[in-house]
């Protein structure tokens, strides 16, 4: 017998998954554990991988490992049940999942550095967070907690963080963005010096890997990053916040479709961290797990004064209703308005332009897109289920449509962008990240996201209007302008009573008797490349065998070159365990397939 190590080849495909054995060097022997990144023959070239298990084995017929990169592993046992946890939830490789908790270059031993301020157990006195901090330096906390609050105000930093810096404990801080990744990196440098490790996109290989290895082999460190970080392994883990989980950002859009609020989540489980959300409005994925609520100390109306405007009346005014212009005319101060457009990829609902009735599939109930088809089942629309027209008009607005439209009525000169000196900005959601406050906020379309083709609708419309509140500055006459055909909406009573906690938890039970997550599951698959005709139908005839124990196959529905399929159900662990071989099997014949677990929009 002989030292030996299971390897998983840093080979995107579930071929390798389970790894290969290989034999250990002797020069090797007492430097390579579970978690060193290696370098192995595999076919006839060499590879990356990483160590997954150690033991003995017959040397018969294993090959040697070749090298051995750095001097740090990249994860632990803790960790690697989260990877692999993740591999089969995302239904992707595992290594693809492996290479993200390793740096840009080789792990290694970063150099001694100065120690960081001496830090206070306690630094929240009595904000209302203190005893979440405090229950986290004690290790005598498993519930997450939620902090209702503004991340850009500095209250939150001291009560949350404070005590587990100054237990020796780590603290991973993900926000959705490498914008807010700074500022979230200066509000934490203010209050603890020397204590904050940046993911800054802008810092070099050699920058990235400098910081993985702080975090890996010193406590008491808190590490600012976006949502790529959420695997890098943390010497004495403590606690995990993520800002605003449930912005869109947090959310992968390419392979694997990742979200940061799940791997933070499993995390907490495995590591015994603790993971709080901070952000004026939680999402419902949160709320299920039955967090701790904890409000800053302004208490719970956390945005400005909201002013929702009827569009339908006095008639047919456009775009804007005169009320908002006014309001528009009246500001004069650089950037002192934001214009809120949908972006595209928003997948807009269609509604009757003659009834204005939202659009809806027959079969399925989904809310439809543009097409004669839906998007969903892939059943024919035809007309209006209520007046039988066939004039539909999508709900929402562009921005070039909105800026043409401000620029008739109030003249180009008043239009500029975020930050600039015109009185007027027009933009989406991603013209937010880094902007300054503005007096008046405008939403042109609010039915746009209240009715848009996907189960999260309302969630999402209402955390889009509050981060728009959220970028209102203090004092008279500041408010959000909410331009709407549904004034009643559920949504917007809401919005105006300041607080979303008891909205959040009536969609909870809505989603729970309707099956939808965070109570059942869903997965879209998609594949691109296949044949029309007997390709395509041999595909559908594929997918339709996950179609057991309770889960419903949608579809397929025609995209583009591809075929699109939604799969349900209460549990989804079997079908992801089929879909990797199906998946794999399609990959071999030539196909691109995508799959998302969890997605956002349907």
């Amino acid at each position: 017998m002989t030292s030996a190590v299971r390897v998983v080849p840093a080979v995107a495909a579930f071929d390798v998954d389970e790894g290969f054995w290989y034999s250990v060097p002797a020069h090797l022997s007492r430097r390579i554990g579970p978690g060193a990144k290696v370098r192995v023959p595999l076919g006839g070239s060499h590879v990356h991988g990483y160590v997954v298990e150690c033991g003995e084995r017959s040397p018969h017929r294993l090959k040697p490992v070749s090298s051995l990169s750095g001097d740090l592993p990249v994860f632990d046992g803790p960790l690697l049940a989260v990877c692999r946890w993740a591999a089969h939830h995302y239904v992707t490789p595992l290594s693809t999942i492996l290479a993200r908790t390793a740096p840009p270059n080789a792990p290694r031993t970063p150099p001694p550095g100065r120690e960081g301020s001496a830090v206070a157990p306690s630094l929240g006195g009595d904000h209302p967070a203190t005893r979440l901090g405090e229950d986290v330096a004690a290790g005598r906390r498993r519930r997450p907690g939620c902090l209702l609050i503004n991340p850009s105000d500095p209250e939150w930093v001291g009560p949350l963080l404070g005590p587990a810096l100054g237990a020796g404990r780590s603290v991973m801080v993900v926000v959705p963005t490498a914008l807010e990744e700074e500022r979230t990196t200066r509000l934490i440098h203010e209050r603890f010096p020397g204590r904050v490790l940046s993911a800054s996109t802008r810092h070099s290989d050699r920058q990235k890997t400098m910081v993985w290895g702080q975090l890996a082999t010193r406590g008491g460190m808190a590490l600012v990053g976006t949502p790529g970080v959420a695997f890098w392994p943390m010497a004495a883990p403590g606690l995990v916040v993520v800002v605003e989980d449930g912005r869109r950002a947090h959310k992968s859009r390419r392979a694997p479709t990742v979200g940061t609020r799940r791997i933070l989540r499993e995390r907490s489980i495995r590591e015994g961290a603790v993971l709080a959300s901070v952000g004026a409005m939680p999402s419902v994925d949160v709320l299920a797990l039955g967090p701790d609520f904890f409000y800053s100390r302004r208490r719970r109306r956390l945005w400005s004064h909201i002013e929702v405007v009827d569009r339908r009346e006095g008639g047919n005014h456009g775009l804007f209703h005169p009320r908002t212009l006014a309001a528009l005319r009246a500001v004069t101060s650089p950037s002192g308005a934001f214009v809120f457009a949908h972006r595209r990829g928003f997948a807009p609902a269609m509604r009757c332009g003659a009834c204005r009735t939202l659009r809806r599939c027959r079969s399925c109930g989904g809310r439809a897109e543009r097409g004669p088809a839906c998007q969903r089942c892939g059943t024919e629309l035809g007309v209006c289920q209520k007046c039988g027209g066939s004039y539909f008009e999508p709900l929402g607005a562009g921005v070039e449509r909105v800026r043409g439209e401000l620029k008739r009525r109030l003249g180009g000169s008043r239009l500029g962008v975020v930050g600039g000196q015109a009185p007027i900005a027009v933009g989406t959601e991603a013209s937010l990240a880094g902007a300054e406050q503005f007096q008046l906020a405008v939403v042109v379309d609010a039915d746009g996201l209240l009715h848009a083709p996907h189960y999260r609708a309302e969630e999402e419309a209402l955390r889009v209007m509050v981060r728009l509140a959220g970028h209102l500055s203090p004092g008279s006459g500041r408010r959000l302008m909410v331009q709407t055909s549904s004034p009643g909406h559920r949504v917007l009573s809401a919005l105006r009573k300041g607080e979303s906690v008891g909205f959040l938890q009536e969609e909870l039970d809505r989603r729970v008797e309707a099956g939808f997550p965070p109570q059942g599951q869903l997965m879209a698959v998609e594949a691109r490349g296949a044949d029309p005709g007997r390709a395509s139908d041999r595909l559908a005839i594929e997918m339709s065998g996950l179609g057991k124990r309770g889960v419903s196959v949608h579809g397929p529905a025609e995209f583009g070159s591809g075929l699109r399929w939604l799969v349900e159900g209460g549990d989804l662990w079997d079908a992801k365990e089929e879909m990797r071989v199906l998946a794999s099997r399609w990959r071999k014949r030539g196909l691109v397939v995508r799959i998302d677990a969890d997605p956002i929009d349907l």
